[in-house]
């Protein structure tokens, strides 16, 4: 990261999605980096963590990508593109929002239901719960989305006023046991999550970039100065500098002598 941009103030993931533009307006970053049991990803001003393996699923590699196959509802032409895909993880699914400046900010956390679908009576007896922790804080206990939402393939976003600190956010999804775990297919379970939005409550400055500068710019008058004093120390060391001092004041009596 450049050192001229070293902090930010807003914040967009498309979980588990390719880089999008809302309303050409708003750059959701990409976050498609493949996923495990156990995988920490730096984003570069964000990062995720995420635990636990899929035991039960009968497979060898787990996908922690969904991708929605149903239509979508509720959701405007512009933000589509924000629910046809969702990450999850198996037990917990942490975001790290980095280098963001302290202050109070507006953190939404979108959902939609992708898997379960209205097309498959199977479906109907399936639910997904998990909890929600912002900054340590527990937002929402055993979490439905379809419940929340009005039925699968409908967006709910949750938004939440937060106080950055130490120029750090957390967000994390957990599961705690709550909710189906075979439908409609075996090892369906787990926290998921389509999109993180970030955007701050105060008007944002460029006094944290306006000091850098300053500083580089005090680090190279000084630099400079340091070059000019070693150079000078050189020629004097060399004589240059004591050779034509003494030429000087030669002249200088050779002229007052001129005039005695």
């Amino acid at each position: 990261m450049s050192s001229f941009a070293s902090v930010i103030h807003s914040l967009h993931i498309n979980c588990g999605g390719k880089e999008v533009t809302i309303n050409n307006t708003i750059k959701y970053d990409a976050d498609t980096e493949i996923q495990g049991a156990s995988v920490y990803y730096n984003g570069g001003y964000w990062a995720f963590s995420s635990t636990g393996n899929f035991l039960d699923d009968g497979h060898d590699s787990d996908s922690y990508i969904f991708f929605n196959t149903s239509i979508l509802h509720n959701i405007s032409t512009f933000d589509t593109a924000l629910y046809t895909t969702a990450l999850r993880a198996a037990i917990s699914l942490t975001y790290y929002g980095l280098c963001l400046m302290n202050g109070n900010y507006t953190v939404e956390l979108h959902f939609a239901e992708i898997v379960f679908t209205q097309y498959d009576s199977s479906n109907i007896i399936g639910k997904r719960a998990f909890n929600v922790y912002v900054q340590g804080e527990l937002k929402l206990n055993d979490f439905d989305i379809v419940k929340e939402a009005g039925g699968t393939g409908r967006a709910v976003i949750k938004s939440y006023t937060v106080d950055v600190k130490n120029n750090t956010l957390k967000i994390q999804l957990y599961w705690a046991g709550k909710g189906t775990t075979s439908i409609p297919f075996r090892g369906n379970y787990g926290p998921i999550i389509s999109a993180i939005s970030v955007e701050p409550n105060f008007r944002p400055t460029l006094k944290s970039r306006k000091r850098i500068k300053v500083d580089l710019i005090i680090a190279g008058i000084i630099g400079g100065l340091i070059l000019v004093s070693v150079i000078i120390i050189y020629l004097w060391k060399k004589g240059y500098i004591m050779r034509k001092i003494q030429r000087m004041e030669a002249g200088e009596m050779s002229h007052t002598t001129s005039f005695s």
